[in-house]
């Protein structure tokens, strides 16, 4: 019997940044302020976002602190909540990201899900591992959840 693909979640790798695989869906809380940047690949260059999150692990079930980068597909699904009356500020709701195709053909839909406060192991999670989002996505020079 084949894995149903609704269930799949899209592997962390144990590192900072956080990618979601075709074909699988990630939940996560957005936190902070996030950045835009500018981002070259294959001689081209597009407005990408990048945002620290606390990532929801099915697999482990344990939060994780990952870098999570982004166009502009998700950028206007969450600007839309965002300016929503009923959901507002994303810190305060997880949203499940999901992600169906590969290339040109890539498709993603944001469904926020109930407002919730984070627990005070959450917070105590975000408070201490700090992320330079600035310093991973646009100078390039270090680890963006290095201590100064």
């Amino acid at each position: 019997m084949s894995e149903n693909i609704w269930d799949k979640e899209a592997p962390s790798g144990g590192g900072m940044y956080l990618k979601i695989e075709p074909e699988s869906s990630i939940r996560v809380r957005f936190f902070g302020r996030p950045i835009e940047f500018q981002s070259t690949f294959e001689n081209t260059t597009s407005t990408r976002f990048a945002s620290a999150v606390i990532y929801r692990n099915k697999a482990t079930k344990a939060n994780e602190i990952k870098s999570f980068q982004f166009g502009w597909t998700i950028q206007k699904a969450m600007r839309a909540l965002y300016r929503d009356d009923e959901w507002g500020d994303p810190e305060g709701y997880d949203v499940e990201i999901s992600r169906a195709g590969a290339g040109k053909e890539t498709k993603y839909a944001v469904v926020p899900k109930p407002k919730k406060p984070l627990t005070a192991d959450e917070l105590d999670l975000i408070e201490s591992t700090p992320v330079d989002l600035v310093a991973l996505y646009v100078e390039n020079k270090k680890d963006p959840f290095a201590d100064e």
